[in-house]
């Protein structure tokens, strides 16, 4: 059994020719051998106990009313712009309670651009995590969404499958909490208030007649299966979105070469304070 050196600078270095460094980049292996001294990275140090990663949340669930404020503004903002659009997501550290704040951005149907994530926060708050949408598509948290997420530790939480067409009920949902980057999956219906599980309906596409759909587009064209408790549509008619949010969004120019907009977005990462 090997020593372990914590290298932080006060800790003596041993003299044994074998031994495992901890240090700021890593674990490293000190190797000296008759025919060479090396110093090299490895994964884990062999003999000591594994230890799965976990996270126990200790927050309240997000109530319906802000569920269903954001719920209804990512879907309006989809069916007026066909885009994404984002939101920040405080906690008050005294009173245990949530409110959420639209950053100034530039959006795409792909893309989010924040402007300044953290001109919002008030006094005692934290930001705890974001809430963002994905247009049409299926909610999850894809390899831009996972960067992005790295400077911020909380509840990260992406809707999906909105429509154009009024009346529809059913939307995607998924939510994680990440830790220095590390993603743990959340329960749904325990963590977003006024939420609950519906069957997926198939529904007519917009863009092409849902007979003529490959097997993989119709599995794609199934409305999400998530929707309201009190099961009111995701977006009524009377529904006016808060003005303050409309003014922060600002959507992208999209070159009349890259035809429908699904393409020549760029998303640019913002950094937590």
């Amino acid at each position: 059994m090997y020593k372990i050196w914590v290298n932080d600078g006060a800790t003596p270095k041993p003299d044994d020719d074998i031994f495992y460094e901890i240090c700021g980049d890593g674990i490293l292996l000190h190797k000296k051998m008759k025919h060479w001294h090396a110093v090299v990275p490895v994964k884990g140090i062999g003999f000591l106990n594994e230890t799965n990663p976990s996270a126990k949340v200790f927050l309240p669930p997000i109530p319906s009313r802000v569920v269903t404020d954001m719920v209804r503004f990512f879907a309006w903002i989809y069916k007026k712009h066909r885009t994404e659009v984002g939101a920040m997501l405080w906690l008050n550290e005294e009173t245990k309670t949530y409110r959420v704040s639209v950053p100034k951005q530039l959006v795409g149907y792909g893309s989010i651009e924040y402007k300044d994530a953290h001109e919002s926060r008030l006094p005692g708050e934290v930001l705890i995590g974001t809430l963002h949408s994905h247009c049409d598509m299926s909610a999850y948290h894809s390899g831009t969404d996972t960067h992005d997420e790295e400077s911020i530790d909380g509840i990260h939480v992406t809707f999906g499958k909105f429509r154009k067409k009024p009346g529809y009920k059913g939307f995607d949902i998924s939510a994680e909490v990440a830790i220095n980057g590390t993603r743990f999956g959340l329960n749904i219906v325990d963590w977003l208030g006024g939420i609950k599980e519906i069957d997926k309906e198939e529904i007519e596409s917009e863009d092409v007649t849902y007979r003529g759909l490959s097997t993989e587009r119709r599995e794609k064209n199934l409305s999400g299966g998530y929707g309201f408790q009190n099961e009111e549509p995701v977006l009524p008619d009377e529904y006016a979105p808060p003005l303050p949010w409309v003014k922060q969004v600002t959507v992208k120019v999209i070159p009349k070469n890259k035809g429908r907009g699904r393409d020549g977005f760029f998303h640019f990462p913002f950094k937590a304070e």
